[in-house]
This record gives C-alpha cells, structure tokens and sequence, in this order.
C-alpha cells in the first residue's frame, strides 16, 4: 500500500532532535529504520523521505549528462542529502549544517506531502503559504493544469 504522509504540525526541536508527530509516525511503514533529508530542490525547507520514497525521487537524475545544466543543478542540492536514524520513539536527529540551510532553530513545522514530508522554519512557511499557497496561485495552477489536460496533443 503506498504511503500517504499528510498535515501540517509545528515541533519542537531538541539539538537537533524532531519528535515526528503521531499521524506521520503512523504512516511510516513499521520497519523504517532510517529517513533521508535533503534541501528541497524548489523551497527554502527540507525534504524527508524513506528509502523507497529517496530512490523514486532521485532516479531521474543518477545518469545527468555534464551538459544538463539543470540535471547538474539537482545533483549538487541532492549530494547535501544524509540518511539520519529513526529511533525508537520515532524521532531523528538532523544535521545542523542542514538546519542552517533550511533556518530551522527551535521550531519547525513537519508538512506532510503524501510520499514524502517537508520541514519548514516557521517564518519561511508563513512567508511561502503567502506566496505560494494563496487562493488565487492554487486557482491559476489547477486552471493551466486543467487546460494541459485538455489540449490536443
């Protein structure tokens, strides 16, 4: 069954440390023992994302050409990327110098985004939710999405 991570949580860190919260916890298949995080490669966040979730996204971009300048692109934000431990309790430790990247201090907000999740400093998350997520940037991409769809091809 594939894996659906969902919602939006504000944590707490503790050096480092992130408590995943329960739904996202829940949707981990139980086995998971490690989680990757990477620089997302469109925001200003982190991305989470178990083994098979990592490879899925990844692939595209094993075999880049040096002449593929975004191809190359990609491969230098993904190459930051390290597998952290999932512990017991279903946490994980992230590497600060990744913390810095992403602004992340004392609080982030752990948002679910169905195979994989997002770790956003609150002020970045406020800022991209204004930018981003307004009513009227949805209503814009779900119409060039629905006029793709329907052009001949």
């Amino acid at each position: 069954m594939p894996i659906s991570f969902v919602g939006h949580f504000e944590v707490g860190l503790e050096k480092g440390r992130i408590a995943l919260p329960a739904p996202i916890k829940d949707a981990l298949p139980g086995e998971t023992e490690y989680l990757w995080v990477f620089c997302s490669t469109m925001f200003d966040c982190l991305s989470l994302a178990t083994d098979d979730g990592w490879n899925d996204f990844v692939e595209p971009y094993r075999n880049v050409r040096p002449d593929n300048r975004v191809g190359m692109l990609m491969q230098q934000r993904l190459g930051n990327a390290r597998k952290v431990k999932v512990d017991k309790q279903k946490r994980i430790v992230v590497p600060q110098p990744l913390l810095d990247w992403a602004g992340i201090s004392d609080r982030c907000w752990v948002h679910g985004c169905v195979g994989r999740m997002e770790l956003w400093a609150p002020d970045r998350w406020e800022a991209h939710e204004k930018r981003s997520l307004s009513t009227a940037s949805l209503a814009h991409a779900v119409g060039a999405a629905e006029r793709e769809r329907e052009s001949p091809q």
